[in-house]
């Protein structure tokens, strides 16, 4: 369990490098049968804009009609590290040759996959001087944390089906010696009992994190921050509904669900 205490520790940001794809880092590494395990590839959504009585609609829909959205894939990085902020609105994961990887770094505000901000070279962690002491673990490390993981949509749509590319990888959990995930809140406790994580092997999160493990496995966002592929859906309905209410044909005309 990371603390307070230990982020106090500070060491200097010394990273400025990146690959723009984890893709790239693998092949440049003679790597890419062996580390990097290709699960869905990229696909198009179609965006239907919702009714509704704001005067805006959703910034999701304000782009265009269509959205590629980037492959799924699961990486295993030597001596990889990953960096959290405090926020959990910012994260990195970082290589042996101490450069990130753009396609496993998120950071909000979520933009369209494409869009040119949303480039590695932009991330805001190059703009920070000073780090968390790195926390050294010789283990392997399943990585399962993600943005805002404390909010329900982004941990059943984000964090979530990322145990899906796992299992549809072939990697064994019972050979992983700890998954670093959040799980203090209810809803996170009990979705991640239905799917047999053993409670043992959590490594919990608290507040900024910087660790490096023997060896990193992470799995990539589903698609992209903010926009779903049918797997991921399709995924959270096999898992946590029951089979009765997926046969039901009763047809319920409208739905409201407050936020609050």
């Amino acid at each position: 369990i990371f603390n307070n205490k230990n982020s106090r520790n500070l060491e200097k940001n010394n990273l400025q490098g990146f690959y723009e794809t984890t893709l790239e880092w693998a092949k440049n590494n003679n790597l890419e049968t062996t580390n990097y395990f290709n699960i869905y590839d990229s696909t198009i959504i179609n965006l239907k804009p919702p009714n509704t009585l704001n005067k805006q609609i959703h910034f999701s829909f304000r782009f265009s009609s269509k959205i590629q959205l980037p492959s799924s894939f699961i990486a295993i990085i030597p001596e990889g590290r990953y960096w959290l902020n405090q926020k959990r609105s910012s994260s990195v994961v970082i290589t042996p040759d101490h450069k990130i990887l753009g396609d496993l770094s998120p950071e909000f505000p979520a933009l369209q996959p494409g869009h040119p901000e949303k480039h590695p070279s932009k991330h805001s962690f190059f703009q920070l001087t000073e780090l968390p002491t790195i926390q050294k673990r010789n283990e392997t490390i399943l990585v399962l944390s993600g943005l805002l993981d404390n909010v329900y949509f982004h941990w059943m749509f984000e964090i979530l089906p990322q145990l899906e590319l796992i299992k549809l990888s072939g990697i064994n959990l019972d050979q992983i010696d700890k998954i670093l995930v959040s799980n203090k809140l209810s809803f996170q406790k009990e979705t991640l009992q239905r799917l047999n994580i053993n409670s043992e092997k959590i490594l919990s999160i608290d507040d900024t994190i910087h660790l490096q493990a023997n060896q990193l496995i992470v799995p990539s966002l589903p698609a992209s921050l903010a926009w779903m592929p049918q797997w991921s859906c399709e995924f959270l309905r096999n898992t946590f509904l029951d089979e009765n209410i997926l046969n039901n044909t009763e047809t319920i005309e409208k739905i409201y669900i407050s936020r609050q």
